[in-house]
């Protein structure tokens, strides 16, 4: 009796239509897909996906693949097809360096999505991500100064459609605009290449 494919992960059907909604009409490259199984719920909504990975002990893949995956590490799987790919999608990458040479070879003009645990330090060993390594985390983790930094842009335009006096607002935000910008380059200079399109999804 044939068993059926192993399933590492609970991917609700909502997560992968709204991951699919982001998705659709794009050539998305996955790396560390296992077995297959979120390439094959996204191309069941329609997603032209290629899914790779190093097959391992944990992933299932001896008990069946839901999804034809190419057996590739996530620098070669970049290396081979990022020039036919428009975005670089992780589920959940193994705690290496992998990732993060993956995101500096795939470069800061296109989108990364990533789907898995990243780090929350206030949270003490509870926070701790299972998921790549430091190093990934901290070269694309941008979102916190995107996120100020188009608050800051939204209390601008705010600002001067309102009129009257708003010298000292301005100022203000105008500094924290800077601060901001110099956080990212910073985070830039250490990793040669940042994903500014990066996407983290629940």
């Amino acid at each position: 009796m044939q068993r059926e494919p192993f399933a590492y992960g609970n991917f609700s059907p909502g997560f992968v239509r709204s991951l699919a909604g982001r998705l659709r009409g794009q050539r998305v490259l996955e790396v560390f897909a296992g077995n297959g199984l979120l390439a094959a719920r996204l191309a069941a909504h329609g997603v032209d996906i290629r899914a790779t990975s190093l097959f391992a002990g944990h992933d299932g893949h001896e008990r069946g693949m839901h999804h034809p995956v190419e057996q590739l590490d996530a620098v070669a799987a970049v290396g081979r097809y990022g020039d036919v790919s428009d975005i670089l999608l992780m589920s959940w990458p193994t705690v290496t360096e992998a990732a993060a040479r993956a995101v500096l070879e795939w470069g800061s003009e296109r989108a990364v999505v990533f789907v898995g645990e990243i780090p929350r330090p206030e949270w003490g060993m509870a926070g701790l991500s299972g998921c790549a390594t430091d190093l990934f985390h901290e070269i694309t983790d941008v979102v916190e100064e995107l996120t100020r930094l188009r608050s800051h842009l939204d209390e601008i335009e705010a600002l001067v459609a309102k009129g009257g006096e708003i010298g000292k607002r301005l100022d203000f935000l105008i500094q924290e605009l800077h601060r901001e910008a110099n956080t990212l380059g910073s985070k830039s200079a250490r990793s040669s290449a940042v994903s500014m399109h990066w996407h983290q999804l629940p």
